[in-house]
């Protein structure tokens, strides 16, 4: 006669191990949820809940599948928030190298109120200074480019146009935007736009 061999439930050969406790951490509403699962759906404690769902090998399921639409749209916009963190992180660290840029070479040197259609920037002479670094930077180095890579550099005026363009979008990004200056992303497209700027691409 053959003997056959009795299947025991995998939250049984748990049972009989010497129990130990784990403690975890979540919030009010996950705990409501994991009780509602084990208690209500399953008819379980929590406790036999957890480990059955920790040790038991269940289908896997697609992301898609996996993902409701309310989850999907979640995801979507933490995706579009770390893309607009990620450009915002470029532009502060080109912001770094300008500021960390030693101005001595030319400190001392005279320059002018930035005036363009009657707007006046009061500036600290460092401050001052490191924009003229930028503009002898830029000078040098494009003076080793051929004519067809000088073509594709903008001018100084509309880099620094861009670089304001790009502190607009980020107060915004960061709620100051409205606050501070009652504008919205539209003016800012609206400014780019009537400077040839590219809002998507360059702003």
């Amino acid at each position: 006669m053959t003997t056959q061999e009795t299947t025991v439930p995998i939250t049984e050969k748990i049972t009989e191990k010497k129990r130990e406790v784990i403690s975890i951490q979540v919030s009010p509403e996950e705990k409501r949820q994991i009780t509602t699962m084990a208690v209500k759906d399953c008819g379980i404690s929590v406790s036999e809940f957890v480990r059955t769902k920790i040790f038991t090998e269940f289908p896997k399921e697609t992301e898609a599948e996996a993902m409701t639409d309310e989850e999907r749209q979640i995801y979507e916009d933490k995706l579009s928030d770390l893309n607009e963190a990620v450009k915002s992180l470029k532009t502060d660290i080109v912001n770094l190298k300008v500021g960390k840029a030693s101005p001595s070479a030319v400190k001392g040197v005279e320059v002018a109120p930035l005036k363009e259609n009657g707007i006046i920037f009061d500036l600290a002479e460092d401050f001052k200074a490191t924009i003229e670094k930028i503009k002898t930077f830029r000078a040098g180095e494009i003076e080793k480019m051929s004519e067809e890579q000088k073509a594709n550099v903008p001018d100084i005026n509309k880099y620094f146009k861009t670089i304001f363009l790009r502190g607009l979008r980020r107060s915004y990004n960061n709620g100051f935007l409205a606050k501070y200056t009652g504008l919205t992303t539209d003016d800012i497209k609206l400014m780019a736009d009537s400077e040839a700027i590219d809002y998507g691409n360059e702003v």
